[in-house]
């Protein structure tokens, strides 16, 4: 018996360990920070802000971070907290049969419900996942990149979480310890990039590859579908694209098509009054102050009253956008071939220090 009781201790000391390992790398997480959903943490449960930020999108993140919460926030510990008592009981039974039997009462029913409630949760994301693959990878992520469930359909470019590599809240720069805006980061792009230098030296950018290759790193992290995180309307499309993160009004008339004269704006510049800034106090573009506009007053023109983000003529001026010779043919026509990014990639340039 007495060696029973050692395997059970010894089994359910293993289980708490990792229990508490896991939960502590959990909430090791760093906490979102105001650049748009962070993927990676459940606290805090609500990460939106105001009617334009708190979309149904949204809602169905706020249901993946309540479970995330439930298992590894509450369940995870209650685990590891009921092995422990169980393997007291069980140490410190000398003998007593009711003690023996009610701490491995205690240890197999909390192994026991652990197993189902994680069995469960394997079960039910599988069948979710792979069971409904691409209901709308189309209008989501082009190019047949699987969805999660809590990225609901009607969530198109611009309010779906981050695409792998792309974070939507850019962090500290760590060699400036400027605010980044999301994106890449300021290094030239790997060489199996599309951003690469070796990549962008065969096309207009030529000998001035090299700041193309960090600017466009910095605007999309080398992604040809990149939607911006933070170019949105308040209709809550988004209207910089792809690999330069070419804006769709500012440059319609280079994309032609069903961008010209796609959206309505209203106040002064080309995009609208910007309604939302990155930060309480800011008035303007500031790489130093983390200073970027995140809301413009502007949106699709022929919306209807329906979602623009399901506009077709949106999606096709937003895939246009994301082509990548079309991206890069514009941003050589913009930055007059690589010799200047600091007009129309302000915030990138300054950020990264190119001229």
């Amino acid at each position: 018996m007495k060696g029973t009781h050692k395997i059970i201790f010894l089994s359910a000391a293993v289980l708490m360990v990792g229990a508490l390992f896991f939960a502590g790398n959990i909430y090791a997480q760093p906490l979102p920070s105001a650049g748009g959903p962070d993927e990676n943490t459940f606290l805090p449960l609500v990460q939106c802000e105001g009617p334009t930020g708190c979309t149904l999108c949204e809602a169905f993140r706020l249901i993946h971070r309540v479970i995330q919460f439930i298992f590894y926030g509450l369940l995870l510990p209650v685990v590891a907290i009921a092995f422990i008592i169980g393997g007291i009981l069980l140490l410190t039974s000398a003998g007593n049969e009711s003690r023996i039997t009610q701490g491995k009462s205690i240890v197999w029913n909390t192994f026991i419900g652990f197993m189902i409630a994680f069995a469960a949760w394997i079960f039910v994301s599988t069948i979710l996942v792979n069971l409904t693959p691409g209901i709308s990878e189309d209008i989501i992520y082009p190019g047949n990149i699987n969805i999660k469930w809590y990225q609901f359909p009607g969530c198109t470019p611009g309010t779906e979480p981050p695409l792998p590599g792309i974070s939507l809240s850019g962090g500290i720069d760590p060699e400036t310890g400027r605010i980044r805006p999301p994106g890449g980061n300021c290094t030239l792009a790997p060489s199996d990039s599309h951003c690469s230098e070796q990549a962008l030296a065969s096309t207009c950018f030529g000998s001035n590859a090299s700041n193309a290759s960090i600017i466009c790193n910095q605007e999309s992290g080398g992604n040809v579908d990149a939607p911006s995180g933070t170019d949105k309307c308040k209709d809550q499309t988004t209207i910089s694209h792809g690999l330069f993160q070419i804006n769709v009004i500012a440059h319609a008339d280079r994309l032609g098509g069903d961008c010209v004269g796609l959206y309505q704006k209203s106040g002064p510049g080309t995009q609208g009054t910007c309604l939302t800034w990155s930060k309480p106090g800011c008035t303007g573009v500031d790489a130093d102050t983390g200073c970027y506009c995140k809301i413009r007053d502007c949106w699709v023109a022929s919306g209807d009253g329906v979602d623009a983000r399901t506009n077709q003529k949106y999606l096709n001026c937003t895939n246009s956008a994301r082509n990548e010779n079309t991206n890069i043919t514009i941003a050589c026509e913009l930055s007059n071939n690589g010799s200047d990014f600091g007009s129309d990639w302000q915030y990138s340039a300054d950020l990264c220090s190119i001229p």
